[in-house]
């Protein structure tokens, strides 16, 4: 990957699928995504937040949920101390990681301080476990997703089965945390055990589309959100995964009418170039 790609690119640290800890900010983050989830606990200090087209005040009392398909950065001043649970699909039950994926939660949420109070002291359990590798992590980050859920309102139950072919929904939700990545029918259909002819037939009886619409319609989504953020064409085919930007363009105008730089010029109101992020994480 382009070392630019890379800078805005964040991963867990290697072999670790769950990470729980306090730090400060006191710098102005880039823009970045990440390949796993993130919840952001602000504890102190002022900033903004930008995630995706929206921005949100940094206060305490606030929570951010991120996702592998969100783009942010923050604007501090002075610094910001923050509580970080940062995870990846395999630490969620099948219940929490469909209500990431499927539902309308809140990427934004605020409590008041009682709530609030609450969250903090799971949170820092939460940390305490994490640092002494207990086994109550992943109980103790199903919590404070589950109080995410019910600050973002009332979630309409989804479950990630698909018909008859429980092992396709599963498929499904590896694809939307991974799509950006080199994923083809014969990888996945391995990850699952079954062959690749059985794997896709057995994708489109449950899902009624093949493997490669359904892994291209979620490229479209994501390259269509960067396109409305500002980033140029060539930048936004290579982050949503496509490998050519003819075909990206191609695949691009045949769903939305027009060309990637036409969506982009009649949407975006700023121009955001990964040439302009290089190195900054170093700083």
């Amino acid at each position: 990957m382009n070392t630019i790609y890379q800078n805005i690119l964040l991963e867990l640290p290697e072999g670790k699928h769950l990470t729980a800890e306090r730090h400060t900010a006191n710098f102005n983050l880039p823009p970045h995504w990440h390949t796993f989830f993130e919840i952001e606990i602000i504890l102190s200090g002022k900033g903004r937040c930008y995630l995706n087209d929206d921005e949100y005040d940094i206060e305490k009392t606030k929570m951010f949920l991120l996702t592998p398909t969100d783009f942010h950065h923050y604007e501090i001043g002075g610094s910001v101390s923050i509580l970080n649970v940062s995870f990846d699909e395999t630490v969620c039950s099948e219940e929490d990681l469909s209500h990431l994926i499927f539902s309308d939660v809140k990427r934004a949420v605020t409590e008041d301080e009682e709530e609030y109070g609450r969250t903090v002291a799971a949170a820092e359990l939460l940390r305490d476990e994490y640092e002494r590798g207990g086994d109550c992590q992943k109980k103790l980050l199903s919590y404070l997703l589950h109080r995410i859920f019910r600050a973002s309102g009332p979630l309409e139950k989804k479950t990630i089965e698909s018909g008859d072919f429980p092992e396709i929904g599963q498929a499904l939700m590896y694809m939307h945390t991974h799509f950006k990545e080199n994923i083809t029918l014969s990888s996945l259909s391995a990850r699952f055990g079954y062959h690749p002819t059985y794997f896709s037939e057995l994708f489109h009886r449950a899902t009624g589309e093949t493997f490669l619409d359904t892994l291209t319609g979620m490229r479209m989504t994501h390259a269509a959100s960067l396109l409305e953020s500002g980033f140029r064409v060539s930048d936004t085919c290579h982050l949503a995964g496509f490998g050519s930007i003819s075909n990206f363009t191609e695949l691009f105008k045949r769903r939305f009418g027009e060309t990637p730089s036409a969506y982009r010029a009649a949407r975006a109101g700023r121009t955001m170039k990964l040439s302009d992020f290089e190195d900054k994480k170093q700083k």
